[in-house]
């Protein structure tokens, strides 16, 4: 039972904190809109190279990409995860600032994660080049290939859970702090796992609505065409409208929350206390292992 409560004051504590730093949730909508434009600049770049045209073989029939093509395609993943972890680091730096005491900014939070820049490059080096592996293996192997791809994805996730707040706050490099991160977790498996399974279903029940809204919007929208109808159709498609809207809300709010709950979490894995939640709960809850 004291887990349960530790798990959820810990949740508690990131949303206290993100609700006093909502400008904050900005960050999540620069990083997507960074995205989408680094992806339309290179993807365009690639088309007009002729790096995505399929590849042949001699006998003429279709082939994989080129290599140009891998090439175009390993540096959008490469950008665009930079450009995510760069914004989670932002999300980050806020949370502790406001964990700290202190009352952060979007700009003091753009601040510090740009302070931190080269680390976070490098560990977008890291995380890309193995999630490309895994990816290939995936791609290339037969059906035991693609289940152990996926195994070793959730292993490579779980074990790396710290690394972006161990780079950003602790000065070592994405190797070192890969081991760090593992040893973390070992340590305080439980209240990762507790915690990270609890925000989970909390996000689950927070997209259900806006996605039934969706869906009861797209179904009047077809049953009014159908029907002929003259309303159902724009009722319809004001619904679906609502839907959408409050979707990418409530994602943009979860995006931010996600930082907070990281950075809690790390707050806790390394010792340092939590405003808002006892030491001696979280002692007796999630004890270091022997």
């Amino acid at each position: 039972m004291a887990r349960s409560v530790a798990s959820k004051e810990l949740i508690s504590a990131a949303w206290s904190a993100l609700k006093q730093d909502k400008e904050l949730m900005l960050l999540p909508v620069l990083g997507g809109v960074f995205s989408l434009i680094a992806v339309a600049v290179i993807s365009g770049a690639g088309f007009l190279a002729g790096a995505f045209t399929t590849a042949t073989t001699s006998s003429g029939s279709s082939s994989s990409m080129s290599v140009v093509g891998w090439i175009f395609a390993a540096l959008i993943a490469y950008v665009s995860t930079t450009i995510a972890l760069f914004f989670q680091s932002a999300v980050i730096f806020g949370a502790t600032e406001r964990l700290n005491g202190g009352d952060p900014t979007v700009a003091s939070a753009l601040s510090a994660a740009f302070k931190k820049l080269g680390p976070i490059m490098l560990w977008s080096l890291v995380a890309t080049t193995v999630g490309l592996v895994l990816r290939a293996v995936s791609d290339r192997g037969g059906a035991l290939a693609r289940i152990g791809s996926a195994i070793a994805g959730i292993a490579w996730s779980a074990a790396t859970f710290f690394v972006l707040p161990i780079v950003i706050f602790e000065g070592i490099n994405s190797f070192a702090a890969v081991k760090r991160s593992g040893q973390l977790i070992s340590e305080r498996w439980g209240a990762v796992a507790r915690t990270s399974i609890r925000f989970g279903f909390r996000v689950f029940l927070a997209v259900l609505v806006p996605i039934f809204a969706i869906i009861a919007g797209l179904a009047m929208i077809l049953s009014g065409l159908d029907s002929g109808h003259g309303a159902s159709p724009v009722i319809g498609f004001l619904i679906m409208l609502l839907g959408f809207v409050c979707f990418f809300a409530v994602m943009i709010a979860l995006s931010a929350l996600n930082g907070y709950v990281r950075a809690v979490l790390y707050r806790y894995a390394v010792g340092q206390s939590i405003p808002g939640i006892s030491d001696d709960i979280l002692a007796r809850a999630f004890p270091l292992k022997s």
